[in-house]
């Protein structure tokens, strides 16, 4: 009997609780709702998530002031990590090189500084057209 009374009375908290939440925040919580319980079928014992549901809950994450309601099958703290692991691979990946060092001189200006270090910087005539 206590157990009754104790489900009706949450029940009727999240009834009224949902009456009055505004129909876009309603909506985020289902989709974010809809994509764990999506991934929990997927899976067998301990989900797994790719990268496509830590992008979804990134972008969540940065876009709804209450994401970490909706979130049940990994901590908060995992999300900001993803997050934090995923802007240091975009900076790394940018600031990447293809070719590392200094860009190659010119045969021409190369003699002409081996000229110039020899006569005491001096440059000849010759090398200068």
């Amino acid at each position: 009997m206590a157990r009754l009374l104790v489900f009706i009375i949450s029940f009727t908290v999240r009834v009224l609780r949902a009456a009055f939440r505004s129909r876009a925040n309603l909506m985020v919580e289902n989709v974010a709702l809809r994509q764990q319980a999506a991934t929990l079928v997927r899976q067998r014992r301990r989900p797994t998530l790719d990268d496509a549901d830590r992008a979804f809950w990134v972008a969540l994450r940065a876009a709804w002031p209450r994401w970490t309601n909706a979130l049940v099958i990994v901590k908060a703290d995992t999300v900001a990590k993803w997050h934090r692991d995923r802007f240091r691979r975009h900076w790394a990946m940018i600031s990447r090189q293809q070719h590392p060092g200094r860009p190659r001189m010119d045969a021409t200006i190369r003699r002409l500084i081996r000229e110039m270090a020899t006569d005491g910087g001096v440059p000849h005539a010759s090398t200068m057209s």
